[in-house]
């Protein structure tokens, strides 16, 4: 399991956690608020507490939405900022992004996994359309066409699961190393899992 993967389960159990946190308060306050309205409670108390909590989890639910595992997908954001905006801003270098696909590209090629697909491969070529491709991703988002024609551009190389895996590794170090917030890494996951389960042949 990698770590955006472990990030996502994350974010899934602290939803979890705050769900059952408020249906815990709001199922107390229930009972203490019919239980004080009437002396001994009343026939009716144990309906009304029981119905509370049912009530109070479909509003909470209701404001977590639910994970995409198909496109389209929305740029990731830092506040209301998309990543490509965002990095440039703090950085105040134009050409951040030129830099970070360089990061990128010498973690991933010195991956003993990932390495042989760059073997006689034009470098400068590669790492122009991934810039084009990561700028788009980072600031419009990947619909269903630009996701099928990715899918489409990658079919003949082979991708292992391994191969995939340790990329997507040094493509979370990058964005760490450039200080890119946890939450916006997780926004990338059902992204990624999507190119992961569309993109690994082997």
């Amino acid at each position: 399991m990698n770590g955006f993967q472990l990030q996502l389960i994350g974010v899934v159990f602290t939803a979890l956690a705050f769900l059952a946190a408020t249906i815990a308060a709001t199922c107390a306050y229930s009972i203490f608020k019919v239980v004080t309205a009437d002396g001994d409670g009343g026939k009716e108390a144990p309906v009304q507490a029981l119905k509370a909590p049912e009530e109070t989890a479909s509003e909470v639910t209701g404001v977590i939405p639910p994970v995409r595992v198909e496109p389209p997908f929305a740029a990731p954001t830092v506040g209301n900022v998309t990543l490509k905006e965002w990095l440039i801003h703090r950085t105040q270098r134009d050409n951040v992004w030129n830099e970070f696909v360089e990061d990128f590209y010498a973690k991933a090629a010195s991956n003993y996994r990932v390495r042989p697909y760059f073997i006689g491969k034009p470098m400068n070529e590669i790492k122009r359309k991934f810039l084009a491709t990561l700028l788009i991703v980072t600031d419009k988002g990947v619909d269903e066409r630009a996701a099928k024609t990715l899918v489409e551009r990658h079919a003949h190389l082979g991708i292992t699961g391994e191969a995939y895996d340790s990329t997507m590794g040094a493509l979370e170090e990058t964005l760490e190393q450039y200080q890119v917030p946890e939450n916006t890494i997780a926004q990338m996951v059902p992204l990624i899992n999507y190119f992961g389960e569309h993109m690994v042949t082997k």
